[in-house]
């Protein structure tokens, strides 16, 4: 593309010195012929206009020519460098690119490598786990059936206890009715002493007979409290041991419960922790894909921002050597040349600053010869500095 372009250029300019040498010669024979007429002949003007004499100077021509050919020459070294920097620039870029897709394949390496190693931990030590957690699911079981087996236990103790205590009880209710009988024999005996003793004047008999009927009445109450506070005891047992033996058997329903669901839970563990595995183990591959496409991307955008910028650059150049010579053309239609001197040159020199012009000043100066702006982002990133003109 580049090499068309100066092509074009140099044809252009071609054709204009073919144009100039043609009207000079034209010129010439113009007045070859005018020299062979006489004066005043018909059709002929005595005198040549202004509008007939195209004014070329050969100093000028030779200046034209000059000036062209230094600004071509330039135009021709400014593309050149723009080729010859934009591969400097593509090989930089590739290899800083290469730079970037290496570290980054080296971190994602170490990422696999820790992936890996978690996977391979996780797929080896997940039966482990499974088994240990299951290990730990029959202990509680068995630890809730130790405590309902404790349970009932510690119900058999409460009922002996309350066994044991009413037992007290009625020993003690006994001793009382014993004593009770005691008094009655006391009072029995002292009834006779006094008949005894008094014969037929024994009317306190009467009230001693009465007493020990109050005191079988008594012993008569007394025996069926002992009934019913015995029935009411044994009833209350009978309900308190019914209570524990359902509640004993509700907790070994739980416990079996509680086994079923560990073995579901510890079975669903088990599915999942395999798809833990099989995720780990796809991540790699997803990485490298991403890290691939991402290299391809990556370079793809560099190279062509790059070459993008050294194309405009030579396109501008192009665009003003362009409109430097359609003024010359402009000029030589008019019929002068004194618009074309050696400033044409110059300009260009002073608006295109060559490279080893660049060079001398960045190592004299220590200035850095860069338009900042069109430095874009993924330089900075990188740390390259790119070379504009």
């Amino acid at each position: 593309m580049l090499v068309a372009i100066a092509c074009f250029c140099l044809g252009f300019v071609a054709g204009i010195g073919f144009v100039l040498l043609y009207r000079r010669k034209k010129h010439e024979m113009g007045k070859e012929d005018t020299s062979g007429e006489e004066p005043g002949a018909p059709g002929r003007p005595d005198v040549a206009t202004e509008e007939d004499v195209i004014k070329v100077n050969p100093a000028e021509a030779r200046e034209f020519f000059t000036t062209f050919r230094d600004a071509l020459s330039l135009v021709e070294s400014v593309i050149g460098e723009a080729h010859r920097e934009a591969g400097e620039a593509g090989e930089r870029w590739a290899a800083a690119v290469g730079e970037m897709v290496e570290r980054a394949n080296a971190g994602l390496r170490r990422l696999q490598k820790t992936i890996g190693e978690l996977a391979s931990g996780q797929e080896t030590g997940s039966a482990g786990l499974v088994d240990e957690a299951r290990r730990t699911a029959r202990a509680l079981v068995d630890s809730s059936r130790s405590a309902v087996a404790e349970f009932i236990a510690s119900g058999d103790s409460y009922l002996e206890m309350m066994q044991g205590i009413q037992a007290d009880r009625f020993r003690s209710i006994a001793e009382r009715i014993r004593g009770i009988l005691r008094q009655t024999n006391l009072v029995a005996i002292n009834a006779e002493i006094e008949a005894a003793h008094l014969g037929e004047m024994g009317c306190g008999l009467g009230v001693i007979a009465g007493e020990v009927m109050k005191l079988s009445g008594m012993i008569g109450d007394s025996v069926k409290a002992i009934d019913e506070t015995a029935g009411m005891v044994e009833e209350k047992l009978r309900q308190f041991a019914s209570e524990i033996s359902a509640k004993a058997e509700n907790a070994a329903h739980l416990c079996e419960d509680s086994d079923r669901l560990l073995g579901e839970y510890l079975a669903q563990l088990e599915v999942r922790t395999g798809d833990i595995v099989a995720g780990l183990k796809g991540s790699g591959e997803e990485i490298d894909s991403i890290l691939e496409s991402l290299g391809k991307i990556v370079d793809a955008l560099q190279f062509q921002d790059i070459s993008y910028q050294k194309i405009r650059n030579a396109l501008s150049i192009l665009q003003d050597v362009r409109s430097e010579l359609d003024g010359v053309l402009d000029n030589l239609n008019k019929g002068g040349m004194k618009a074309v001197d050696r400033r044409l040159f110059e300009g260009f020199k002073r608006k295109y600053t060559m490279r080893a012009e660049r060079l001398h000043h960045e190592l004299t100066t220590g200035q850095k010869c860069l338009d900042e702006r069109r430095v874009g982002r993924v330089y900075e990133e990188l740390g390259e500095n790119v070379e504009l003109f």
